[in-house]
């Protein structure tokens, strides 16, 4: 996994200097301004959120001169203008899960006693995928 600090140095040493084609990006901010920034000509950011509480501008030369596109995607903002559309979304996803061709990550389960320890691997952006309490 590759974390802030050495983003720059990852992108260019797996791209040969190219850039990425796709950044999906839910933190924001300064990440958010620094993985746009890596883009190859023709890429496109994917914003969907902004855990970081950051809402940075992208500028539009950026945008422009890159040949760039971004676009935002928020399930929850649109689901009930067009529900046919997003319902038949979730149903090829599911569809997709179900046949093994998309996996998700599994969550590391902790007890309460070690929510300090979670709270701070959340700051840290060091927690795994999906982090769960077991309350009993």
């Amino acid at each position: 996994m590759v974390h802030g600090a050495d983003l720059e140095t990852a992108v260019r040493e797996l791209t040969d200097g190219r850039g990425v084609d796709v950044v999906i990006d839910p933190v924001g901010g300064e990440l958010r301004t620094r993985a746009s920034a890596q883009l190859a000509p023709f890429g496109r950011l994917v914003v969907l959120g902004n855990a970081s509480g950051e809402d940075t501008a992208i500028a539009g030369d950026s945008v422009w001169q890159g040949t760039r596109q971004v676009l935002g995607l928020s399930l929850g903002g649109v689901a009930h203008l067009v529900p046919e559309r997003v319902g038949a979304a979730l149903s090829a996803l599911v569809d997709l899960v179900h046949r093994g061709v998309l996996g998700e990550p599994a969550p590391a389960v902790l007890p309460p006693d070690r929510v300090a320890e979670v709270h701070q691997a959340l700051a840290e952006r060091t927690a795994p995928a999906k982090t769960v309490l077991a309350v009993r």
